[in-house]
């Protein structure tokens, strides 16, 4: 059970950092001066986020494809991680 929590918790944390990039992103761009930016990049024909910055105004929209993609990128990277150190630890 405890193995199945830290799972949880690390897809948790890179959901919540999908989102604090979603939000801080746009700000940057407008600290940044960058004016005119639209990015909404395309994984397997669904839209990961949307964010647009047109003058001093700007629109952040995370999608829930990018949501589950984030918190499964969580869940592979424990997964490898927690495949290499049981690993280094039979060798030792």
């Amino acid at each position: 059970m405890q193995i199945f929590l830290n799972y949880f918790s690390n897809g948790i944390h890179f959901l919540l950092f999908y989102l604090c990039t979603l939000f801080l992103l746009p700000i940057i761009f407008v600290i940044f001066d960058y004016t005119q930016v639209t990015s909404k990049p395309i994984v397997f024909g669904q839209e990961l986020f949307n964010i647009q910055v047109e003058g001093n105004h700007f629109v952040s929209e995370g999608t829930g494809f990018g949501a589950l993609l984030a918190f499964t990128v969580g869940l592979v990277i424990y997964f490898l991680f927690l495949s290499v150190f049981r690993s280094k630890n039979q060798q030792a």
